[in-house]
């Protein structure tokens, strides 16, 4: 969401700790406490990464339990998320450019009677599309100006309700193969 006031370095800093926890130490104190082997963490998590909530069929695959491969996945999406909204917000004040182009967006959205209606639910459906997905999804959040945290919490809720279907999905096709 672009900030109204220039992102402080303390800020930044704090944003900066966020992705460097939520994208590399708390994913993998997760699944070393979860006994899943070295050389399998670092897949997972890039899988997270690339193929957003299907990788939750690349975790099953690597042997990683279901539990692990969902707090993993959160953290790795919360990371995502917090680094997307970061740079957002560093690009927007030091170009004008992009500043005339949100402005734009703004007077386009005023008018559309659909995004008033469903606004920030429309992350259910979108967070499945390939290439828009979690990245897309938050930057649409940003330009719309929606509040942080509530951002923060639908986008999560369908994160992880997109990686719980795919889970469910993977598991009930394996337990139907064997």
């Amino acid at each position: 969401m672009p900030q109204e006031q220039p992102l402080s370095r303390s800020n930044l800093a704090k944003n900066v700790l966020i992705v460097v926890l939520c994208l590399g130490i708390l994913p993998l104190t997760i699944l070393a406490g979860a006994m899943v082997p070295p050389s399998r963490m670092v897949p997972f998590i890039g899988a997270i990464l690339v193929f957003q909530p299907f990788a939750a069929s690349v975790g099953l695959v690597l042997g990683v339990p279901p539990p692990a491969i969902l707090v993993t996945m959160f953290c790795v999406g919360m990371g995502a998320v917090t680094g997307i909204l970061t740079l957002c917000d560093l690009f927007a004040q030091r170009w004008e450019r992009l500043a005339v182009a949100i402005q734009n967006v703004h007077t386009i959205t005023r008018g559309s009677v659909r995004f008033r209606k469903y606004g920030i639910l429309m992350f259910f459906p979108f967070i499945w599309v390939p290439g828009l997905g979690l990245y897309g999804c938050t930057l649409v959040a940003w330009l719309f100006k929606w509040r942080r945290v509530h951002h923060l919490a639908v986008l999560m809720a369908a994160w992880m309700i997109a990686a719980i279907i795919v889970m469910i999905a993977s598991l009930g096709i394996s337990f139907a193969i064997s």
